[in-house]
């Protein structure tokens, strides 16, 4: 590796490697991005690399890639450990484009996803799993996935959030305020004390 200047874009240090085929992020007591040769000839990208790389730091996502690297070594035989992993790597990845992009603006919504699809290297979930980097890249069912929510507009965005919260209170008020009958409330109950008619709080 050689050391990068980053022109304080990132918090951490950043590094150069030949044997990198996608940007990522590495490590666990001193983290650091690691540029493929081909992100650090391209400046304009390199921009949203380095936000995108960050933002798994402030996420300590290099942690939670060893948690899940872990719990695949313990539990190998089972397959529901592995579907929890890829979920866990995809709702990690979802979050870190929503916070790059929240950084960037939305006006650079497209750019942003042209240089995901980049420097994607592909490769299966399953086989990520086993990896203790935070890559840029994905496979290719969780690469289409963020590359639609990227490109999605955001008012359709909230409006779909509001229409499931409306649906969310809809469904509690109708569930939690039901009345209990009267039956049930003059039931006694010797052994608690109560005496009939009490309401048991």
């Amino acid at each position: 590796r050689k050391r990068f200047n980053a022109g304080g874009k990132s918090r951490i240090q950043v590094y150069v490697s030949a044997v990198e085929d996608s940007p990522c992020m590495f490590g666990l007591v001193h983290p650091a991005v690691y540029l493929s040769t081909e992100a650090a000839a391209r400046p304009k990208a390199l921009g949203y690399v380095l936000c995108h790389e960050n933002v798994h730091y402030r996420h300590h996502d290099n942690l939670w890639v060893a948690v899940r690297a872990a719990c695949l070594c313990l539990h190998w035989y089972n397959p529901l450990v592995w579907i929890a992993a890829a979920m866990s790597e995809q709702d990690g990845e979802l979050a870190c484009d929503e916070r790059t992009l929240e950084i960037l603006g939305q006006d650079e919504r497209i750019r942003y996803g042209r240089a995901l699809l980049d420097f994607s290297a592909g490769g299966s979930v399953w086989q990520r799993g086993w990896k203790l980097s935070t890559a840029m890249s994905s496979g290719k069912k969780l690469l289409k996935e963020r590359l639609m929510v990227i490109v999605r507009e955001p008012g359709k965005h909230a409006g779909a959030m509001a229409a499931v919260l409306l649906l969310t209170a809809l469904f509690g008020t109708a569930t939690f305020t039901g009345r209990v009958s009267g039956k049930e409330l003059d039931e006694e109950v010797p052994a608690l004390g109560y005496s009939q008619g009490s309401v048991i709080a």
